[in-house]
């Protein structure tokens, strides 16, 4: 499958450290310092890579018709326009 194959290099391809000014910002907000800082950044930060790889595999199941997912309806309503979605310039 073209997509899955797309989806997985997107996954392989994104830097370990892409998201930890937002794991490090939630810190922060949350009111960790020190070395209790230091650990649950690292904590939190080893998880990401395989929460993102459980996403991958549910979109995977879902583009199959396997497991649990919603519909296009189901997120967007029925009723939803589709001339209100982004389009590039």
């Amino acid at each position: 499958m073209k997509d899955t194959k797309i989806l997985n290099e997107a996954v392989e391809n994104v830097p370990s450290g892409e998201f930890d000014d937002l794991i490090l910002a939630d810190l922060i907000k949350e009111g960790y310092e020190g070395d209790a800082l230091m650990a649950e950044f690292k904590a939190r930060r080893a998880r990401v890579r395989p929460a993102v790889e459980i996403l991958l595999k549910q979109a995977e199941d879902a583009a199959k018709g396997i497991g649990e997912y919603a519909t296009y309806e189901e997120v967007f309503g029925k009723d939803y326009n589709t001339s209100n979605s982004l389009t590039r310039h």
